[in-house]
């Protein structure tokens, strides 16, 4: 029966499960175990949605389900219920593996997860209310509180779950970053051992993958700044053809005297109307960039918190004593897990600086158009004077002002190439993923050596 107390665990802890690809829970450190109020040999072999808190729509899950079902990566805020009916909140990574699914937990603590609590109270609401106590109902609730989900999702500006689940989780991970840094203790006592390697490898690979989260921090004003390039790139076009088409209109007013006025307008108008399909296309390529850059941010934050949680692992395994043999099952899924996200992360790169290349040929076809039309406003201008005609001399002077704004606004894009290959963000990825592969390697040999072993007492025992 759920009450309305909070469990509470440290701001550093990590926790993490495994399940099968049905959810059934296959194993789980002691932190999940703590936490959750369970003992082990409750939680293993029980469905995952034993912790499902009554509070959660089922609407988040659907989307869970759909992402992973998909082979994909997801991040979610999720009010878990423990065995003493208190809850706990957390911000899950989920990620597919070929046995199953891994989850690692961290506690939140950003102004996101408020957000996120008015908004799932929001669709648990419509889901209540479509179903209203009848189970048969149940899928047609579940998809108006998808529908739902989305519809406040936007309105607080989001294009979808997964830009919302890039930034939150963005969010947490660089947060919990800030609060404490990665500790060395112990890591590297026994560097001569499989088990010591693989802990201070891991450690390495956490710290490069921490730099990286580092340097996106400021990311998320560029991904803001994008968004609103996007827009006004996209006014501008329609703002240029509307100029066009007063100067058209200006000449045709002014007769045989505005020929030479004509003539500007008439030229005018076909670079209007030129740099109107560059233009457009430049603000689809900003759309996209935004999105590659917020998904690479994920995938870094997704890579330190994997490295992260393999380190603590191996370290809890390594003070403990206790052979691979004992969890062969937990190192198999983080070891997976590990080299899951560094692959993801540097494709994730690969994209966001092949995009970037993109929007700066862009950006300098519409500069050029810009260039352009900036010389045929003055020569607006001037015929404007020549003419003695305000309503003329205005509009050109309308013109320069768009045009000098528009030229401004697209420095940005200056900050976007540092980000992408200022930073010598290929290179720096290559290396991380290097150092994550290897740990990921070196964990998965211990998950091996474990099994090996474990095989190896069964037999002796049968004998």
């Amino acid at each position: 029966m759920p009450v309305d107390h909070a469990r509470s665990f440290a701001e550093d802890e990590l926790f993490f499960s495994t399940t099968d690809p049905k959810g059934i829970i296959t194993s789980g450190n002691d932190v999940f175990v703590r936490v959750s109020g369970y003992g082990l040999d409750d939680l293993l072999g029980a469905a995952h949605n034993i912790i499902r808190h009554p509070a959660m729509p089922r609407a988040v899950f659907a989307a869970l389900w759909d992402y992973l079902e998909r082979g994909e990566t997801i991040a979610a805020y999720v009010k878990n219920l423990a065995a003493d009916g208190a809850y706990y909140w957390v911000m899950a990574l989920v990620v597919p593996l070929p046995e199953g699914y891994l989850s690692v937990r961290l506690k939140p603590s950003e102004p996101l997860l408020g957000a996120a609590e008015a908004i799932y109270a929001d669709v648990l609401a419509t889901e209540q209310r479509v179903e209203n106590g009848d189970v048969r109902r149940r899928r047609e609730s579940i998809s108006a509180g998808v529908q739902r989900l989305q519809e406040l999702l936007a309105g607080a500006g989001y294009a979808d779950y997964t830009a919302f689940m890039h930034e939150a989780f963005s969010a947490e991970v660089t947060a919990r970053q800030r609060r404490a840094q990665a500790s060395a203790a112990g890591a590297t006592d026994d560097p001569d051992t499989t088990l010591g390697e693989a802990a201070a490898t891991s450690l390495e690979a956490e710290r490069a993958l921490q730099e990286m989260v580092d340097e996106l921090a400021h990311s998320e004003h560029l991904a803001v700044d994008l968004r609103e390039k996007s827009r006004f790139v996209f006014g501008l076009a329609e703002e240029i053809e509307l100029f066009a088409l007063n100067a058209v209109l200006s000449a045709a007013r002014l007769g045989d005297e505005g020929a030479a006025l004509a003539a500007v307008a008439s030229i005018l108008g076909r670079r209007s109307g030129e740099s109107a399909t560059d233009i457009r296309a430049l603000n689809g390529r900003l759309g996209e960039t935004a999105d590659h850059l917020g998904g690479m941010r994920f995938r870094v934050a997704g890579g330190a918190l994997m490295a992260e949680m393999a380190r603590r692992y191996l370290d809890g395994l390594r003070d403990s004593g206790a052979p691979a043999s004992t969890c062969a099952v937990e190192l198999r899924a983080l070891s997976m897990g590990l080299a899951d996200a560094a692959n993801e992360m540097a494709t994730a790169v690969d994209c966001f600086t092949a995009g970037t290349s993109q929007v700066e040929a862009a950006v300098a076809r519409v500069d050029a158009h810009l260039r352009a039309i900036r010389a045929l406003e003055v020569n607006g201008q001037i015929e404007g004077a020549r003419l003695n005609d305000t309503v003329v001399s205005e509009l050109f002077v309308a013109i320069s002002h768009q045009i000098e704004e528009a030229r401004e606004q697209l420095q940005v894009f200056h900050t976007l190439s540092e980000v992408a290959s200022g930073a010598q963000m290929r290179g720096r990825s290559a290396a991380t993923t290097a150092i994550a592969t290897r740990a990921a390697e070196l964990v998965r040999c211990l998950s091996a050596d474990g099994r090996q072993a474990a095989e190896a007492a069964a037999l002796a025992q049968a004998a």
